[in-house]
């Protein structure tokens, strides 16, 4: 039995290969039998199915203004236009160049289109077509986004300024400006370059978490973080980390080309307080409040005896211009500084009143005083001493040195990277961007 049910195996396999072509046999295929027609591969084929080619181009959509609308934002900006298909004389057709599929370019401008541009309207509002002014090593400086920040000064400043006025203000304000963003691109471009690649990737975490940082301040949405930026500081929040990114580079080239490097030894602290001593140790000043009342005004001499003799405050007496006749509307207040020896101090021109400032210890009123028709009092309200000493003063003047150094230092660094930096020249690009903002903000407002 086993050996009858594997010869009847047998003959199935031979049967099937057989059937479909041999089975990798060198023998005919009809060696075998077959029991139906002859198969070929286009037998397989649907003849009724439509043929799809692989990878054709997708089908070609119809091409409309409102698909090739601008702004068009390449490396600055430029001119909002709309731009219609066709050639300028047709401009309901799309000729097409064949290979591409793209409106062919017009050879040239047309008759009708000549024709018509004295009548021309525009498609919507006027856009300032852009303008690169120069180069910062290889940035280029563009005039609307240089100016953007500063345009609503500029436009408030037309009219409270002359011409004259306004034109050397924005000059300053264009050169301080410029000034300021060569700085920052030296120095960010310099830290980038001295990078190792283990710094670029630590530098890349850290600002990958400042970004988190960020979002986290909105629950990590970043649709809410992008309002919120927007709303506080007009920028999206791409711009920001772009301005955060800038900030950090710079930072951190300072402190490791400047920074790090910049000390103050304790000589030069004390130096510097020895140099300036009567800064930090000025000579004591005397407040004195002065009444003055005409002789001949008998009842307000008695006046002011009497309330003076009750205990009345000298400088509410001193305010009261029914009584004084000497600065009532300071108290009749007089500050002298007291140089030397105040027993030898020369503080007022009258000698009755300067023996009296000489003498009267504070607290206490001198007088009656005869200054001429009036009868004078002189009150000593206080004499105060400020000094410092070096030690108070040692922190205040490191912090003041370093501050210094840290400049002069910068300002050498920076003057260095412009050297071997390619920068276009700042007098042009000063030049070319107060002509724009003269067009655009001075000639527009009027």
């Amino acid at each position: 039995m086993p050996t009858s049910r594997h010869a009847r195996s047998i003959a199935c396999l031979l049967l099937t290969c057989g059937t479909l072509g041999g089975c990798g046999s060198s023998s005919p295929p009809d060696t075998l039998g077959r029991s139906g027609p002859d198969l070929a591969p286009a037998d397989f084929v649907d003849r009724d199915a439509k043929l799809v080619q692989v990878n054709a181009p997708p089908p070609r959509l119809p091409v409309t203004p409102d698909m090739i609308r601008g702004p068009i934002a390449a490396s600055g900006g430029i001119l909002d236009v709309t731009a219609r298909p066709g050639r300028p004389s047709d401009p309901s057709a799309a000729p097409s160049d064949g290979a591409s599929g793209l409106p062919a370019a017009p050879a040239g401008p047309s008759a009708a289109m000549m024709a018509s541009s004295a009548s021309a309207t525009p498609a919507g509002p006027v856009a300032m077509v852009d303008m690169k002014v120069g180069d910062i090593n290889g940035k280029p400086v563009y005039a609307n986004a240089f100016l953007d920040d500063m345009a609503d000064q500029l436009r408030a400043e037309t009219t409270r300024m002359r011409r004259d006025e306004w034109l050397r203000f924005t000059r300053e304000k264009i050169e301080e400006k410029l000034s300021r963003e060569i700085r920052d691109e030296l120095l960010r471009a310099e830290a980038i370059g001295n990078f190792t690649p283990e710094q670029k990737q630590g530098f890349f975490s850290f600002m990958r978490s400042v970004q988190e940082r960020v979002q986290s301040q909105s629950q990590g949405s970043r649709a809410a973080t992008e309002e919120r930026i927007e709303t506080s500081e007009g920028l999206s929040l791409d711009q920001y980390m772009k301005r955060r990114e800038q900030e950090e580079l710079i930072g951190f080239q300072l402190r490791e080309k400047i920074e790090k490097r910049v000390s103050v030894p304790w000589r030069d602290i004390r130096q510097e307080y020895e140099r300036f001593f009567e800064t930090f140790n000025p000579p004591p000043r005397a407040k004195f409040r002065l009444v003055q009342i005409p002789a001949t005004k008998t009842e307000a001499v008695e006046s002011f005896s009497k309330r003076l003799a009750a205990g009345e405050s000298f400088a509410t007496l001193a305010s009261d211009a029914t009584l004084n006749a000497y600065k009532p509307d300071t108290g009749g207040l007089e500050e002298r500084e007291i140089k030397g020896d105040r027993a030898q101090g020369a503080f007022f021109g009258n000698e009755a009143l300067n023996v009296a400032a000489r003498t009267t210890p504070p607290g206490q009123v001198a007088g009656p005083i005869a200054v001429g028709d009036n009868a004078s009092w002189l009150f000593l309200e206080s004499i105060e001493q400020k000094t410092r000493s070096l030690y108070d003063a040692q922190m205040d003047i490191e912090s003041v040195l370093k501050r210094r150094r840290t400049t002069e230092a910068t300002d050498r660094y920076i003057a260095h990277l412009r050297e071997r930096a390619s920068i276009s020249s700042t007098t042009d690009m000063t030049r070319q961007l107060l002509t724009v903002a003269d067009g655009r903000f001075w000639t527009g407002a009027r």
